[in-house]
Parts: structure tokens; sequence; C-alpha cells
């Protein structure tokens, strides 16, 4: 299935409103919001914001669904800094609708999956964030959430991919597969990674391993001026705490300020659960393999020539990541 194609299908005159009735909103105050991962919407119930997300299950396995959502629960119970997870007027926490013939390019038997979370009051972090503050609230939301995690049990039917230390680093392996031989530069910085990779523990019951938020961004966390609260739960996976870590950070690490960001962030997160030196030394280890992914995904440089001539290139080029990446290949200091 097309992923765009298949959501712009669903039907916000009959699909949604169906929604927002599972769930006792008020009809009239329905919003559209944006479309992404889900097509997001919110709505008052009892005076009270909602959110609702609605997705299909060609695109999405409703398994992953209902995974996030036993994780997410389990996270708000334990009292981390999470949006909360509301049930249906039937004491669902996911309602799958299904309206036969609802268009013509998607099956009958098609499924629209809505869920709902209580709305943060708030605003989104943005890139331009510098009040050292709100670093440090972020850092003690996180700091809850891998706590919480710690006492999540895997339930037989969760969908978060492999779970274990040896699984993780397999797929990194997997990554050489990727870089081109001529590309000597990525070759050289997958090395000096694979390196540090082989210093990590392989113990799979190690305390800074476990479910991850998986998507710890600027966006995805509302700061209401004393506090940092998760938000978007669309894809936690197994890993390295020190992962989210290093995400929250990472799009911060282009400015002169980036040390008092960290501090600030690890400051909060220590005051939370323990965060050692070996770990803080690995964030930009990280920072470096995510940029190297994020480089091979685009695949910017697809001969010997293109990059030749990227490299005799010197001018700067804003919004050319891949080529600012490469840059960092030559001088990986600037990842400290």
């Amino acid at each position: 299935m097309d992923w765009d194609k298949t959501l712009e299908q669903l039907n916000h005159r009959v699909t949604v409103p169906i929604a927002v009735e599972r769930w006792g909103g008020a009809p009239d105050s329905l919003r559209y919001v944006r479309t992404g991962v889900n097509a997001v919407f919110r709505f008052q119930r009892n005076n009270t914001g909602c959110y609702l997300r609605i997705a299909h299950d060609g695109l999405i396995d409703s398994r992953k669904v209902t995974s996030v959502l036993r994780f997410l629960s389990h996270l708000w119970r334990e009292g981390a800094a999470v949006c909360e997870p509301i049930a249906s007027v039937d004491g669902q926490l996911m309602e799958s609708i299904s309206i036969d013939g609802e268009t013509e390019s998607l099956p009958s038997d098609g499924n629209w999956m809505a869920t709902v979370t209580r709305e943060v009051a708030g605003t989104p972090l943005g890139w331009d964030l510098t009040e050292l503050a709100a670093f440090e609230a972020w850092g003690r939301c996180l700091g809850s959430l891998h706590d919480a995690s710690r006492s999540y049990t895997s339930h037989p039917e969760d969908a978060f991919g492999t779970s274990g230390i040896h699984a993780h680093r397999e797929n990194w392996k997997r990554t050489r597969q990727r870089i081109n031989d001529f590309d000597h530069l990525a070759l050289q910085e997958y090395a000096e990674l694979d390196a540090w990779y082989e210093s990590l523990p392989i113990a799979d019951d190690h305390p800074e391993f476990g479910l991850l938020h998986g998507d710890s961004k600027p966006h995805n966390v509302i700061w209401d001026g004393r506090s940092v609260t998760a938000i978007d739960f669309d894809e936690p996976r197994w890993g390295w705490f020190v992962e989210d870590v290093a995400r929250s950070l990472v799009e911060y690490w282009w400015k002169d300020q980036r040390h008092l960001f960290r501090d600030s962030f690890l400051r909060g997160y220590r005051s939370v659960r323990e965060f050692s030196e070996f770990w803080e030394k690995c964030i930009p280890f990280v920072m470096r393999r995510w940029a190297l992914d994020y480089y091979l995904e685009w695949n910017p440089y697809p001969s010997p020539e293109a990059i030749a001539e990227a490299d005799r290139e010197d001018t700067l080029r804003p919004g050319d990541f891949a080529w600012h990446v490469r840059k960092r290949f030559v001088n990986s200091l600037q990842w400290d």
C-alpha cells in the first residue's frame, strides 16, 4: 500500500466522527492537526483536550499498535513523564473501525485503528531552544521513562523487533553491506564505530539496555515552563538507553552551546537514574552512528566521481546534511 495515498482515503466526515464518538468526545470540537505516521486530530471530552490518532492496518501491523499501548500504559502507571493513554467508552485502548466500501481504492475489509491520549499542556520544544532549564527537565523526563522501562515485562505478542544485545549488534554489522567499497571515508567511519561497538557490554540483562522511546526529538516532547512530557510513541524499539539520550541532543550538536545543553540534560537525567561517565563518552559515537545511517539512507554519492567532486567542494552548502556529515568523517572531533 502507498502510505500517503492510503491516509488520504480516510473519510474525515464518517470514520473520524465515529472514532470520536467511541471515546465520548464532543463532535463539534473535532479539529484536524496533521498527517504523518497517523492522521492526528484534537477533540474535547468532558472539557478535557484529547488527541486522536488514526492509522490503517494495511500500513501498520495492529500488533505494533497494541504493543505500543501496552508499553505506554506501563510507563504511565509507573509514573514516567509520558502522555496518558485514554480508553474508549467500552474500555478499549484501541478501537478498530471498518466501513465496507468507504473508498474505491481501499479493500472493504481494511480497518482503521484509532487510539487516544490526553492532551499535555505546553508547547513542543524547538530546534532554536536555548533555555537550560528545559534541557534539564527533558533529561528528567527521559530518565523517568528509562527507569520505568526497566520494569516492563515483554508480552508474547509484542512487535518491537529483536530484543537482545546480540541481535542489536548483528543489525549494526549489516551496516557495512550498505557502504560502497569506493567510499573510503565512510568505510573509515564505520571501522571506528565498529571498534567502539566492540567495547560495549554483551549481557542481555544489562541495566542500560531496554525499550526506548525511539524518536526522542524536540517536537516529540512538551514543555510547560517547569516540566517536560514525552509524546508520540510511534517507534519504541530495543536498544541502549544512551541512544535515546543522543537522539535528544543530536539536533543541537551544531550549536556553540551544545556542551551546556548536554550538561543540563544529563543533570536532569542523573537526578532520576544513574548515567555513568562511560555512557556519557558513548554519546558522540551514537550520534556518529545515527549520522552514518542517515548518510547511507540518502546515498548522495553513487560513484567515485561524485565523491571526488563533493570532496573538492569547500563552499558551505546549507541544507545538504549528507555533505556536512561527510565533512565530519574527516574530523570526528566535531562530535565531541
